[in-house]
């Protein structure tokens, strides 16, 4: 007298493992979309600053200069203030 059930449905535990794994899957998309955001907001921050005027005279010059200097706190605009000095020497 050997009866055989049929499984419907999904057990407890069954359900119990794949909420965990989707709340796992879910943790980590949260912190990947947060990180990528927290970087694009730096990025249009860095493209919305403005850029130094066009130079046509040696007071542009000085405006061109003080432009960058405002945008650029630290000294890694090398470039662009040796760009600035052959130009007023050009002049």
């Amino acid at each position: 007298m050997n009866r055989t059930t049929r499984q419907s449905g999904f057990h407890v535990i069954e359900l119990a493992l794949v909420l965990v794994v989707m709340g796992l899957i879910g943790v980590v998309g949260y912190k990947v979309m947060h990180s990528r955001s927290s970087n694009n907001n730096v990025a249009n921050t860095t493209q919305s600053l403005p850029s130094a005027p066009a130079i046509s005279q040696t007071k542009d010059l000085d405006t061109a200069s003080s432009t960058i200097d405002e945008l650029d706190t630290s000294t890694t605009n090398l470039n662009e203030l040796s760009s600035l000095e052959q130009e007023l020497n050009a002049l």
